[in-house]
C-alpha cells in the first residue's frame, strides 16, 4: 500500500488587499438618523456625532470630517457646504473590523441658531481646495437634520409636536443645491 503525498517547494504568495471606500453604518449613528436632533445651546457646549466605519484601508487611515449644511455652497470657491466643524482620524484596518467608530464634535455658536444639516464624511484623503474627499469614489457620508436653539432666549421648538400644534414648522432649513456635491466637486 502506498500513500500519495504532495511536496510544496515554495511559499504561496499573497497580494495585499485592494483598498475600498469607507462605509459608514447608518444604524450605528449617534444621534440617530431617524429623528430631528434638537441642540439647546444653553446646555452642553459640545455635541458628538458618530458612526461605525468599515473599509479595507491598505494601511491608510480613515479620515472623518463633519460639515455644516452640505449642499449649500459658499459664495466664491467651489466648496459645497458652509463650514468644516471638526476633523478626526481612525487608524487603518481591514474590511472585517467592525469595531471602529468615527467620532466628531460640534460646538454650535449663536450664528448657527435655526435649522441645519450636519454631515459626517469618511474618506482616505481630503482635497485642500474643495475640502471634499480627494477621490469622489472614496467616501461615504451620513446627514442629520439639526435644530439649534437657546432655551435661555426662547423655548426650543418640539420637532414631534402633538397633532394641531406647530412644533418647528416655522423653521426653514437652508435650501440645498442638488449640484453642490462632493462627488462632483473637483
Amino acid at each position: 500500500m502506498s500513500l500519495s503525498a504532495c511536496l510544496v517547494t515554495s511559499s504561496p504568495s499573497f497580494e495585499d488587499p485592494e483598498q475600498t471606500p469607507p462605509f459608514l453604518i447608518g444604524p450605528t449613528a449617534q444621534p440617530t438618523l431617524h429623528e430631528i436632533f434638537v441642540v439647546d445651546r444653553s446646555g452642553p457646549s459640545e455635541f458628538p456625532f458618530s458612526a461605525r466605519v468599515v473599509s479595507e484601508d491598505a494601511g491608510q487611515d480613515v479620515l472623518g470630517r463633519l460639515v455644516l449644511d452640505y449642499g449649500v455652497p459658499l459664495p466664491g470657491p467651489e466648496i459645497p457646504f458652509q463650514e468644516v466643524l471638526d476633523d478626526t482620524i481612525v487608524a487603518a484596518s481591514t474590511i472585517d473590523d467592525e469595531s471602529r467608530t468615527l467620532t466628531t464634535q460640534w460646538y454650535p455658536t449663536d450664528e448657527t441658531l435655526g435649522c441645519h444639516t450636519v454631515t459626517l464624511f469618511a474618506s482616505h484623503a481630503f482635497n485642500v481646495d474643495t475640502r471634499c474627499p480627494a477621490d469622489p469614489k472614496d467616501f461615504d457620508s451620513l446627514t442629520w437634520t439639526v435644530i439649534v436653539c437657546d432655551s435661555v432666549m426662547a423655548p426650543c421648538c418640539d420637532p414631534t409636536p402633538p397633532p394641531g400644534e406647530p412644533g418647528c414648522a416655522d423653521l426653514k432649513c437652508p435650501e440645498v443645491d442638488p449640484t453642490a456635491r462632493c462627488d462632483s466637486a473637483q
